[in-house]
């Protein structure tokens, strides 16, 4: 279906974190166990539900921005080259070729 002009770019900025959906699957699971844990801060049961929303998203924020960074210099999230590479069963290039990112052809394909 169509999305307004607007909420295009909006959801754009997701795509972001969609095509590092593993590596920031990870990073959120073990920032969680750094906040949450006894051998972290040991929050769990003393941050409240709203600020529980408030943390969750900054740290998606925080992950959009990080993987937009990322993936102006790379074609993939770490882990999301990992998996390929042993799908693969060969070490696959993980950097942007600048020229063909700025043609906006495909970066890589398999």
């Amino acid at each position: 279906f169509h999305f307004r002009p607007v909420a295009g770019r909006a959801f754009f900025l997701f795509s972001f974190a969609g095509r590092m959906s593993l590596t920031n699957y990870v990073v959120q699971s073990l920032v969680g166990v750094g906040i949450f844990y006894g051998y972290g801060l040991g929050y769990w049961g003393r941050i409240g539900a709203a600020w529980s929303v408030v943390l969750v998203a900054v740290i998606f924020g925080v992950q959009i921005v990080l993987s937009a960074l990322w993936l102006r210099r790379f074609g993939y999230g770490p882990l999301e080259w990992v998996l390929r590479c042993l799908t693969y069963m060969r070490r696959l290039p993980i950097r942007r070729d600048r020229r063909v990112w700025r043609e906006g052809l495909p970066a890589f394909e398999p």
